[in-house]
């Protein structure tokens, strides 16, 4: 399909990010291992404003994965399926994207924390900083449930989970063509195993809402009637489902929170659709882009932000002014800018021209042994 009409996405993958580290602000209020007794998070700044982020932000990390699904779907399902798009090809793709901002946030972080402990009584936020999880950040492999918790970055473990969900989708893709009947299985295994396999959970959750994207996917691309009622038909459902779990426990519960994925998805391509304007979509792709660097520098933004505030002794009531976060997010915002201009797109190029080299080496190798 043409790519204009999935620029919506990028609108709300930005979005996303924007909530999420939203979410994240509260850390401003962590003081030696635990959150200020007096911290409350109506105090937070534009709280009347922003009141959904604060208190239910984390959940947008699974409208990430259900994106996630939706593209890898679009751009790799036939070509993987095909054999058009290789094993090595497609971890090349993905390692050359991923890699080298994680890294660069990885060392950033050990270097503050370390600067952190010296005025205070362990480190900010994240604990486990021994060689075993650095090794497991090192590995992107941070939460596969071999830790013991979140360490370093702590809020790249969701990315960690997202580079299982590439294996098993490539895995799945090379053997199978993807069906409605087959992605009914694979959502259905998914949500019994959330229950059967709680240690693993987040990882089976990234699976469940990436395959819920890819379905999508499936769905939106069949025609515009089909677009047209996976987006009415999810809108209703989400209405039901959330006043009915707001009258009963008020837990976000999985199922609720599938159908508000599958709308805000449908929702964001009907709004690719919509607008037609060139600078519109550039817009929308541009912000799309600084997700991954927002998400991975936000954190140690906000750690050296907080080593420099208690440094000169500003307390840390001053966050709860609305300049101290519209600050805090031109600097995230900002430096993710700077980040995907001037590093990520340029290493990304960079590898990707080494690996490609690596593979046609490879290749007239296995070629003359052949011929030998």
């Amino acid at each position: 399909m043409e790519s204009k009409a999935f620029h919506g996405l990028e609108l709300l993958r930005f979005l996303c990010a924007v909530t999420i580290i939203t979410w994240h602000y509260q850390h401003f209020f962590w003081v030696d291992g635990d959150m200020a007794p007096w911290f409350q998070r109506s105090l937070q700044p534009f709280y009347t404003l922003l009141w959904g982020a604060y208190n239910w932000g984390s959940y947008a990390v699974e409208v990430f994965w259900g994106i996630s699904g939706f593209i890898f779907f679009w751009k790799y399902a036939q070509p993987v399926r095909s054999g058009q798009v290789g094993a090595r090809t497609f971890f090349n793709l993905r390692f050359s994207r991923l890699y080298p901002l994680h890294v660069a946030t990885l060392a950033m972080v050990v270097v503050l924390q370390w600067w952190y402990a010296q005025g205070h009584q362990g480190t900010f936020v994240y604990g486990n900083h021994d060689l075993r999880h650095f090794v497991l950040h090192l590995a992107m492999a941070s939460d596969w449930g071999l830790d013991k918790g979140l360490s370093f970055n702590g809020p790249v473990w969701s990315v960690s989970v997202e580079v299982l969900a590439y294996t098993v989708f490539f895995l799945v893709a090379r053997r199978f063509r993807f069906s409605g009947r087959l992605m009914a299985g694979l959502i259905l295994g998914l949500v019994i195993a959330k229950m059967a396999l709680p240690w693993i959970k987040d990882p089976v959750l990234c699976l469940l809402y990436f395959f819920v994207g890819g379905t999508a996917f499936l769905i939106v691309t069949r025609s515009p009637r089909h677009e047209r009622n996976l987006f009415l038909a999810t809108l209703a459902t989400s209405v039901v489902l959330v006043v009915w779990n707001w009258k009963t426990d008020g837990k976000v519960h999985t199922f609720v929170w599938i159908s508000i994925t599958l709308f805000l998805v449908a929702a964001a391509v009907r709004l690719g659709r919509v607008v037609v304007r060139p600078s519109a979509r550039q817009v929308f792709s541009f912000l799309g882009g600084l997700t991954y660097s927002s998400y991975l520098l936000h954190f140690p933004v906000q750690l050296f932000a907080v080593i420099v505030a208690d440094r000169f002794e500003v307390p840390r009531e001053t966050f709860l002014h609305p300049v101290a976060y519209l600050g805090f997010m031109g600097a995230c915002f900002g430096l993710a800018s700077l980040s995907y201009v001037y590093f990520e797109y340029p290493m990304q190029q960079f590898l990707r021209r080494k690996l490609r080299s690596s593979a046609r080496a490879a290749a007239l190798s296995e070629q003359g042994q052949g011929e030998r």
